[in-house]
């Protein structure tokens, strides 16, 4: 397969009712806890990366233009936020 990555991994697509989205993205978790946000198409470029610092296994859940992810100990969302603030809450 062309533009194969060696590597093991795994994904879930992100599924609302009867629609699974389709974006211009691609959001991948690693298990140390850093989010990646991949460029769809056929060159591979990261475009983002959030660092969560500690592990996740979960899939995350899109709500309300927010991505929810479940690490270890906590519940973060990573979402767009305005000029001069953090776009990642964890509680």
């Amino acid at each position: 397969m062309e533009g194969r990555r060696a590597g093991f991994g795994w994904g879930s697509p992100i599924v609302w009712g009867e629609h699974i989205f389709v974006t211009a993205v691609i959001f991948a978790l690693s298990e140390d806890g850093n989010t990646f946000v991949i460029q769809a198409g056929p060159e591979f470029k990261v475009v983002g990366k959030n660092s969560l610092d500690e592990m996740t296994l979960a899939t995350p859940a899109v709500v309300r233009g927010s991505l929810i992810v479940r690490t270890a100990s906590s519940l973060c969302r990573i979402h767009k936020a305005p000029p001069g603030k953090s776009s990642l809450d964890v509680t």
